[in-house]
């Protein structure tokens, strides 16, 4: 073995404690991204399911405020999607017209509790009916029952991402918050 050789294999010892550093932190920089882009993406499940929710209610809203008769249903479907079932009766010359709307508003993977104000609990197959004023927009009926005083609620969530969908009884107002 000459002195060359006798060299490379004394010097090569393995890592050094900065090459080490670097790639942990590398590693570390890597790990935080993952892990931000994951919650970032499944909380958007939460937040679309939210605003489509709020926007079918007020347009059920808006449209009882016409001429129409109409309950909105929220409610899981078979497969667990979260739908709404507007049932829109109208009066015309010839009878009576009713015609329903189910919009898919947000995924199975998506968890969805309903609060009257007293309880709380997962929404189910039967699901929750509101009726609004015609005059006011008010909240009129909420599942057969007159509404209360309590503001009704939903809690959509996945991952961490939480929202709060809001019904005002005495206007009718919907809101969305975190």
């Amino acid at each position: 073995m000459n002195d060359t050789e006798l060299k490379n294999q004394i010097g090569n010892k393995g890592m050094s404690l900065v090459e080490l550093i670097v790639v942990v932190a590398i590693l570390a920089i890597f790990t935080g991204g993952i892990t931000y882009s994951m919650n970032w993406a499944s909380g958007k499940a939460a937040e679309e399911c939210a605003q489509k929710l709020a926007y079918s209610l007020q347009q059920a809203r808006t449209m009882a405020m016409g001429k129409n008769n109409v309950i909105v249903t929220v409610k899981k479907n078979s497969e667990g999607d979260v739908v709404t079932e507007v049932m829109i009766t109208t009066n015309t010359d010839s009878g009576i017209d009713i015609d329903t709307i189910t919009s898919k508003v947000g995924k199975k993977n998506v968890t969805v509790k309903f609060s009257d104000g007293s309880s709380e609990s997962e929404l189910s197959e039967s699901g929750v009916k509101f009726e609004f004023d015609r005059a006011s927009g008010a909240l009129k009926l909420l599942n057969d029952a007159e509404a209360g005083a309590t503001s009704p609620s939903f809690t959509i969530s996945k991952g961490s991402t939480m929202r709060i969908v809001d019904i005002v009884p005495i206007t009718g107002r919907i809101s969305v918050r975190k």
